[in-house]
């Protein structure tokens, strides 16, 4: 009987310990996400990784595993640029973005319908 209650206890410790990020399908993490401009409904944007070569590709972002984030846009003279930082879980499919340059100002990044080829995401300032 202590041996099932042990047991138990152990399992509720695990269960809690879990991150919420882990609602998230693992093909967000540790890949780019170019911005589509298609735009769906409540502000979301459609994101897809794209192939490397394609012109187009100029705004995006990359949550990776280890809490590294990259934002990749248009910088001066049009040329482009990449903007590193952190992210945190800050809820359901919410991340708290962070930039190493104190003068960029972070974001809450929302993702929503994520599959292998899409995802749809938006920010707040």
């Amino acid at each position: 009987m202590r041996a099932i209650s042990f047991l138990i206890i152990g399992l509720l410790l695990v269960v809690s310990g879990c991150k919420e990020n882990s609602m998230v399908p693992a093909e967000v993490f540790d890949r780019a996400w170019y911005n589509t401009y298609e735009k769906e409904q409540e502000g979301f944007f459609r994101f897809t990784p794209v192939p490397k070569g394609q012109g187009w590709q100029y705004e995006g972002f990359r949550l990776n595993t280890d809490g590294t984030f990259v934002e990749y846009g248009i910088g001066p003279a049009d040329a482009a640029e990449t903007r590193p930082g952190t992210w945190k879980a800050a809820g359901k499919q919410a991340y708290k973005i962070q930039f190493e340059d104190a003068q960029r100002q972070g974001y809450t990044l929302y993702l929503r319908s994520v599959s292998h080829d899409v995802l749809k995401a938006r920010r707040e300032e």
